[in-house]
C-alpha cells in the first residue's frame, strides 16, 4: 500500500516495498493516497506526427495521426522504443512533468494499445526500451506478461525501462520478472535536493549518489530549470560521469507546466559547454523531448 509521508517538509511518497511473492503488483492500489490519480482518458492529437523510424536527431520516414508510440532509434544504443500507456503514476505530484495526461485507469485502453505498439516490435537490435508516463509498475500485470513474453519469442537480450524512487524496493524482483538483462532507468533529475524536492518536487531523499548507484546504473537528468546554476549542472554532469554507466540529459522542453520553469539561457550555455557528450556512446542528450521519436511530435514542413 502506499503511504504519504512528511519529507523535509513537503509531503512525498512512502517507499513502495517488494512484493513477498515476487511478482510485480498493480500500483493502482493505493493511488487515492499518492494523488494526482483522476484516471481521466485523454483525447488524441489532431496534429501531423513524425513517422517510426528516426536516428536521436534524425527526421521519420513517415507520418501517422495521433501520439506517436513505436519508433526505431539508429544512433547510439540502436534499438526499438515503445511508449504504452499506464495506469496513473503513483506520484503525479512533479511541477514540471504533464505526462502524466496519457495515463488512464481503463485496463482494456491500456492493454488494447499495447497489443498494438508491441505487435511492431521486431527484435531488429537485440534491444528494446518500452516507456509510459510513469514507471514500468504502472503497466498491467497482462501486459508486463506481454512484454515478457516478447523479449523471449524474438531473443531480445538487453530490456530498457523506467521506475519512479519510491519503487526502489521492487527493482530486483522486476529485473528478474522480465528475465532478461533489465536497465532500470532513473530520472533523478539533479542531485541538488533544493531544485529536486523544493522546485521539482520529485519527493526523493537519498544522502548521496552512491546510494541512488548501487541500486542502477542509468539516471536521466533535466538541465534548463530555473534556480539552477551553471555549477549545478556541471555537479550533475560529473557525478553522472563519475558514478553511473548510462545516461540521459534532458533539455527542459516547453510544455502545459513550463512557463514558470525554464531557464533557457542555461540551456543554451549547456548546448555550448558540453557539446562533446554527443560523442559520449552511453550518454544521450535530449535536445527536446520527443526526440527518441515518440510522443506528440511537432508538424513538418512539406510533408
Amino acid at each position: 500500500m502506499v503511504r504519504g509521508s512528511r519529507v523535509n517538509g513537503f509531503k512525498g511518497v512512502a517507499d513502495i516495498g517488494a512484493n513477498p511473492a515476487g511478482v510485480i503488483g498493480s500500483a493502482i492500489i493505493g493511488l487515492e493516497n499518492a494523488g494526482g490519480a483522476n484516471g481521466r482518458p485523454v483525447g488524441g492529437s489532431n496534429r501531423a506526427l513524425r513517422g517510426q523510424e528516426a536516428g536521436l536527431h534524425g527526421r521519420a520516414a513517415c507520418y501517422a495521426p495521433g501520439m506517436q508510440r513505436y519508433a526505431v532509434i539508429t544512433g547510439k544504443l540502436p534499438r526499438e522504443i515503445v511508449l504504452l500507456k499506464g495506469l496513473p503514476c503513483v506520484w503525479s505530484k512533479c511541477t514540471f512533468c504533464d505526462y502524466i495526461a496519457d495515463n488512464t485507469a481503463d485496463a482494456d485502453w491500456i492493454e488494447r494499445v499495447a497489443d498494438e505498439e508491441l505487435a511492431k516490435v521486431t527484435g531488429r537490435f537485440g534491444r528494446l526500451e518500452v516507456i509510459n508516463s510513469g514507471s514500468i509498475q504502472e503497466l498491467t500485470d497482462p501486459v508486463r506478461r506481454q512484454i515478457r513474453d516478447l523479449l523471449g519469442r524474438l531473443g531480445i537480450g538487453d530490456f530498457i525501462c523506467e521506475s519512479y524512487w519510491a519503487y526502489r524496493k521492487q527493482w530486483d524482483a522486476t529485473r528478474a520478472f522480465f528475465g532478461v538483462p533489465t536497465r532500470i532507468k532513473l530520472g533523478v533529475e539533479t542531485f541538488d535536493a533544493g531544485i529536486r524536492n523544493g522546485v521539482l518536487n520529485k519527493a526523493m531523499v537519498f544522502d548521496g549518489p552512491e546510494d541512488v548507484a548501487r541500486l542502477t546504473d542509468t539516471i536521466c537528468l533535466l538541465v534548463g530549470v530555473r534556480g539552477q546554476t551553471r555549477d549545478m549542472v556541471r555537479r550533475d554532469i560529473d557525478i553522472l560521469l563519475t558514478h553511473f554507466t548510462y545516461g540521459c540529459v534532458n533539455l527542459f522542453s516547453a510544455n502545459s507546466r513550463s512557463s514558470a520553469l525554464m531557464d533557457d539561457e542555461l540551456k543554451a550555455w549547456f548546448a555550448e559547454e558540453y557539446a562533446e557528450l554527443e560523442q559520449h556512446p552511453h550518454i544521450e542528450v535530449l535536445w527536446e523531448n520527443t526526440a527518441f521519436g515518440v510522443g506528440e511530435l511537432p508538424i513538418l514542413n512539406g510533408g
